[in-house]
């Protein structure tokens, strides 16, 4: 079993960050300019561009709030399921469905 501190996850989790940076980043543009070219409506660009930029700018407020409020979790096992990990996971899980662009 992998813990989730090993550091050797360090590379993955950076490249993970990264693709999907880029992919973000991406859909910013494209989706956008997509819009643009089939409706041909700056005002229905600019919404598009507004529903994408805002879930990655407002998710880590509420975010950082659930964690600042959790505190440090203690290092356990991953198996154990306590209310406080099930409630990270949880916000993690609702953050990452918003994130998707």
């Amino acid at each position: 079993m992998v813990r989730t501190n090993d550091p050797r996850l360090l590379p993955l989790v950076e490249a993970a960050t990264l693709i999907s940076g880029i992919g973000n980043g991406i859909a910013l543009v494209a989706l956008p300019w997509l819009v643009l070219k089939l409706t041909g409506r700056t005002t229905a660009a600019g919404i598009v561009v507004i529903a994408t930029a805002l879930p990655p700018v407002v998710s880590p407020v509420f975010s950082g709030t659930v964690f600042g409020l959790l505190g440090d979790l203690p290092d356990t096992p991953p198996d154990e399921t306590d209310d406080d990990r099930i409630l990270v996971v949880g916000c993690t899980s609702v953050r990452a469905c918003y994130d998707k662009d």
